[in-house]
């Protein structure tokens, strides 16, 4: 089993928030799971078991003003999490999403 709770966050307002910014939300709430799970899914499909929780955030879909790129990282969370689960079903048992206080199954 995997969770994903790795991630960065700034408080930035669209006027303030710098361009650098946003690939380094990007690349700690985003890249940083997609790195993991690319590096347990062979071992995961070897053994016919496996799973996977990314940690989201409210803030996905109630944009946050002032953490704007983290918001928008959380958002590609979410879409990335909904598509590997898709992907890697029959492969891996379960993808899940933690949203602030409980755990979604992943359809």
């Amino acid at each position: 089993m995997l969770v994903n709770n790795a991630g960065p966050f700034a408080e930035h307002d669209r006027e303030s928030a710098e361009p650098a910014a946003w690939p380094e939300a990007m690349n700690g709430n985003v890249l940083s799971a997609v790195r993991m799970i690319r590096a347990l899914t062979p071992g995961m499909r070897e053994r016919g078991w496996g799973r996977f929780i990314n940690v989201g955030s409210r803030a996905a879909t109630t944009p946050l003003p002032n953490m704007v790129e983290y918001s928008a990282a959380k958002v590609a969370v979410v879409d990335m999490t909904t598509g590997l689960a898709g992907h890697l079903a029959g492969y891996v048992n379960g993808f899940n999403l933690r949203v602030d206080g409980g755990i979604a199954p992943v359809p």
